[in-house]
């Protein structure tokens, strides 16, 4: 990683981030800029959560584009992950699992992990209202590196990146899982725990009309943030989001070995 003039805290926080990862940046400014937010701009006085760590910076941009770059890189590996290791598996099943590795809830899950959410630039709204633990900044953020270790390193260096936080979660899924209604897995789980039923609600469908693509909210009393789920039909959809939920209650590995 290049040198910079923002003193050794930030230095030891940014090399221990690209540790995580398994990837060093030639150049430090794609991920400076990976890790600035919309909300924060040039006239702020941007600062980490440790103020030791993050100082002012002449913020000229920030990280949606790379967003945007890193979700299409994300899809392409994924899917080229999920095809080689599981070749009898059908194509609405891999999409299926594809939606669950990488979606908000996922991939924010992944970035709090790395502790990304302590280097995030943010403007003072969304610091002030716990803008780094939001799965939808925290997951977009990861997106965004992702993005800029493809520009600073190529397909070759992201798609080893790729593989070595995913592996792991790709091995994990259980072909033997379809046909699951996770639906009533989730509805009976709820009611055991006397909590209130889930609610699911379409947010987007896409595609022509032979090839439909339903994204759907399911929304969960114990969860801020709703679970997503995509699929070829509603149900699909709605399966899916439901499958999600079930993971974040930790009872769906038991439920996949029965």
């Amino acid at each position: 990683m290049e040198s910079s003039d923002q003193g050794p805290g930030i230095e030891v926080a940014l090399e221990a981030l690209t540790q995580r990862f398994g990837y060093i940046f030639s150049d430090s400014t794609f991920l400076i800029h990976a890790l600035t937010h919309r909300s924060c701009s040039i006239q702020e006085n941007v600062k980490s959560a440790d103020e030791t760590l993050m100082p002012v910076l002449p913020v000229q941009e920030h990280n949606e584009r790379l967003e945007f770059l890193g979700d299409a890189v994300l899809d392409l590996l994924i899917s080229n992950m999920l095809y080689h290791y599981y070749p009898e598996v059908a194509e609405g099943r891999l999409s299926q699992w594809r939606s669950t590795l990488v979606n908000t809830h996922s991939l924010g899950k992944i970035a709090k992990d790395f502790d990304v959410g302590a280097l995030i630039h943010l403007g003072r709204g969304e610091e002030m209202s716990g803008g780094r633990c939001k799965s939808s900044i925290l997951g977009n953020t990861l997106e965004a590196i992702i993005g800029a270790i493809f520009l600073d390193g190529g397909f070759n260096a992201v798609q080893q990146v790729v593989h070595h936080i995913f592996a792991p979660l790709v091995a994990q899924l259980e072909p033997s899982g379809v046909g699951k209604d996770y639906k009533s897995l989730l509805q009976e789980h709820l009611q055991a725990q006397g909590i209130a039923l889930p609610t699911y609600q379409v947010v987007t469908i896409e595609g022509a009309p032979h090839e439909r693509l339903f994204s759907v909210a399911c929304q969960v009393d114990f969860s801020s943030t709703p679970f997503s789920g995509q699929g070829r039909t509603k149900r699909e959809a709605e399966q899916e989001a439901a499958r999600n939920a079930l993971a974040e209650l930790k009872f769906l590995l038991d439920i996949e070995k029965t």
